[in-house]
């Protein structure tokens, strides 16, 4: 199914002369993840994830983040059941036709699934902690807007912040990714008006 799973991604970039087309590719990406591609499996989950991340229907959220509560460990198990050489970049070419390595996927399978929970309305304190501690380790991966959204969530959006916190996210995610303009611009409020670290103006 590498074929199917290239025409969801295919359609999910617009490549190919195919046009943008989410709804194609979520569909080609659901029939590659029931014959078991990897590839599809990591693709269908993370656009549910992004489908509930931009609806405005309470009740396809409900349904799509029943989905995804009920498929997460499967897809971290799936992901994490291939050995170390897979999480090297490029090791995954012969299956994954856009040089995305296993490592990749699993990093960001955590982040759209941590933006979940911690952004879902029905979220507990302990689902917003989970959320959190999935974001925790997506950044472990290398994925810059999972330490964007921790500076956020630090600087302020939970009930205690923590401006020290913040500070150690924004700057890691633009070390990651410096041209992330989002994360820089947080970055240097942090700088310029001294949040969770010393005031430096010109820094």
């Amino acid at each position: 199914y590498n074929t199917v799973t290239l025409l969801g991604l295919m359609y999910a970039r617009g490549d190919g002369g195919s046009g943008q087309n989410d709804v194609k590719a979520k569909d080609f990406f659901k029939m590659a993840a029931d014959h078991g591609d990897l590839q599809g499996i990591a693709d269908y989950f993370i656009m549910c994830c992004e489908e509930i991340n931009r609806s405005t229907s309470t009740e396809m959220t409900n349904e799509l983040e029943k989905e995804v509560n009920e498929n997460f460990g499967y897809v971290i198990g799936a992901l994490e059941s291939y050995p170390d050489e897979f999480y090297t970049p490029n090791a995954y070419d012969f299956y994954n036709p856009y040089h995305v390595c296993v490592k990749t996927l699993l990093s960001e399978v955590y982040f759209v699934y941590g933006r979940m929970l911690v952004r879902s309305k029905k979220s507990a304190k302990k689902d917003v902690l989970l959320g959190i501690e999935n974001l925790k380790k997506a950044a472990a991966l290398n994925n810059s807007k999972s330490m964007h959204l921790l500076g956020e969530l630090y600087a302020y959006y939970l009930p205690k912040k923590n401006q020290k916190e913040a500070f150690h996210w924004f700057d890691l995610g633009y070390q990651e990714d410096p041209d992330y303009e989002d994360n820089t611009i947080l970055l240097a409020l942090c700088y310029n008006e001294g949040r969770g670290v010393i005031r430096n103006i010109d820094q």
